[in-house]
């Protein structure tokens, strides 16, 4: 360290930048990095967690029409209104049943 001492003002104010300048580098680029793997972290959620929960409320909504054309297949006393309400209840079973595979 002794070489250090030995400098004149203005080398050592170089030196001086010359670190400074260094770390401030060094400190974006740690910083780039971190910023990098948290949009990474963000990202995964909407590309993954969101269309997964969309797929979700597909099958839950079609678990609620089905419990509605049950209760109206339930209060009918036409045969043939209960053979409309069932073809319902069918294709209300296979929109949930297609929403669970593509979960």
């Amino acid at each position: 360290m002794k070489w250090f001492y030995r400098l004149s003002v203005g080398k050592r104010l170089t030196v001086l930048i010359a670190c400074a300048t260094l770390g401030l580098s060094l400190i974006s680029g740690l910083a780039f990095y971190e910023i990098q793997r948290v949009y990474d972290s963000a990202s995964y959620a909407s590309v993954n967690t969101v269309p997964s929960l969309v797929v979700l409320d597909e099958a839950q909504g079609g678990f609620g029409t089905t419990r509605v054309l049950v209760y109206q297949h339930l209060l009918s006393t036409d045969a043939a209104e209960k053979n409309e309400i069932a073809d319902k209840i069918s294709a209300q079973h296979q929109r949930i049943v297609e929403a669970l595979k593509r979960y």
